[in-house]
């Protein structure tokens, strides 16, 4: 992708990052280092990944949250805080105000789990084909587009309970791997596309046509980068270097799951829900099942239209 000498886009760094992260991001994910106490919360997340392993409705929420790719591009981009530009075919280069994109990777990432089930109420059933022919706008076309993994929430399911029956300790992310996913996103930013990491707002304008969660908190912020959409993210070829030697996901993983608030950051749905469960249920949900617990936190909040991919992103926070 274009950009000026001195500078590298992130169409070149950013997935070779991505590769290298992996396997660290794929640990962090999953809680393997739960037990050590230099990483807050996570001893929690550990005993709750054994406490539901059988439970694979419950592995695929966590499957489907957020991938690999998903966290070490989170955590590339809160590293480089205030060294991010956007570059015009014509060579002009401007810095890029980070909390712009940080929208992008903290409260307002959409799964096309979400975009699935909200054109479903719609009854857009133009909008469901995720075959490899670009018949409708979440077509193979816009999978590529952003990086992301074709693999659906049935489809998983599917594969999951039959690969369970040889394998009854198989994991989502083995079976991933499996299956050629392993490397792919499973969120589609709202701000940039995962081609030529260019700024863009195909993702947010469809989830605004389905009318997902949190687009009307930040009209005004796509408002912003509408004029710019097109032009390429990069950064200083010394902060290319730098981030090349960087130290590894592990080492930086506490700041990157539990990125700061922005400050004025609108409250969105999942704050209430978080602030109403932890009111509610101070010593966990116990034996309520996901179903159960979102249909009481939506009766409490009067919320509407959560879905439980909103409900499992509070529950990773609590």
């Amino acid at each position: 992708m274009f950009c000026p000498p001195d500078y590298v886009p992130l169409s070149t760094l950013l997935p070779r990052w991505n590769e290298e992260q992996r396997e660290d991001a794929l640990r962090w994910i999953t809680a393997d280092w739960g037990d050590d106490p230099t990483f807050d919360g996570i001893s929690a997340l550990a005993e709750a990944k054994i406490k539901y392993d059988n439970d694979l409705e419950w592995q695929l929420g966590e499957f489907f949250v957020a991938a690999p790719a998903d966290q070490s591009e989170q955590d590339f981009f809160l590293r480089i805080g205030d060294n991010l530009f956007m570059a015009s075919p014509d060579g002009q280069v401007s810095r890029l105000d980070p909390g712009l994109i940080d929208y992008g990777i903290g409260d307002f990432l959409f799964t096309p789990e979400d975009f699935r089930e909200a054109a479903t109420k719609l009854g857009r059933t133009d909008l469901l084909d995720f075959s490899q022919e670009p018949t409708g706008l979440l077509d193979s076309g816009f999978l590529n587009k952003f990086r992301l993994t074709h693999l659906t929430w049935d489809q998983m399911m599917a594969d999951f309970t039959a690969a369970r029956t040889s394998d009854p300790k198989i994991t989502a992310w083995q079976l991933a791997r499996e299956l050629g996913s392993i490397s792919l996103h499973h969120t589609v930013a709202p701000f940039h596309e995962r081609i030529g990491y260019k700024l863009s707002l195909r993702g947010y304008d469809l989830a605004e046509e389905l009318g997902l969660d949190c687009t009307s908190l930040v009209q005004e912020l796509a408002g912003q980068i509408r004029p710019f959409e097109g032009r390429a993210l990069c950064v200083p070829q010394k902060v290319a270097e730098a981030m090349v030697s960087a130290r590894p996901l592990k080492e930086a993983s506490q700041q990157s799951r539990h990125p700061p608030k922005t400050a004025g950051r609108p409250s969105t749905k999942r704050d209430k829900l978080r602030d109403k469960y932890l009111e509610l249920y101070p010593n966990g949900h116990g034996s309520l099942s996901r179903g159960q617990l979102l249909s009481e936190l939506l009766r409490q909040t009067k919320l509407k239209d959560v879905s439980l991919q909103t409900l499992d992103r509070m529950l990773r926070e609590v």
